[in-house]
């Protein structure tokens, strides 16, 4: 069986998604989930302007003139509770 994927366009998905803000919230696999966006969408337009900042150690803000992506990380700590 043969499955056919349409390839991402960046230019595409930034006019879908004008005006709108996206967050990606998790651990270190959102993160590299959103760091892998921000790189497809520089590689589509590669001359246009674009933040990157870090606000917090978990809270991270990446945007072009018309999207804005938020990443916010954390991580979960297990418990264990006596029986």
């Amino acid at each position: 069986m043969v499955s056919l994927v349409n390839r991402f366009d960046g230019k595409k998905f930034l006019e879908k998604n004008t005006g709108k803000k996206i967050m990606f919230v998790g651990d270190s696999i959102s993160n590299n989930m959103w760091q892998s966006l921000t790189c497809l969408l520089h590689i589509a337009v590669p001359n246009s302007t674009y933040t990157s900042t870090s606000q917090t150690q978990q809270l991270s803000v990446f945007s072009f003139p018309v999207v804005l992506f938020f990443l916010y990380t954390f991580s979960l700590q297990e418990s264990v509770e006596p029986l």
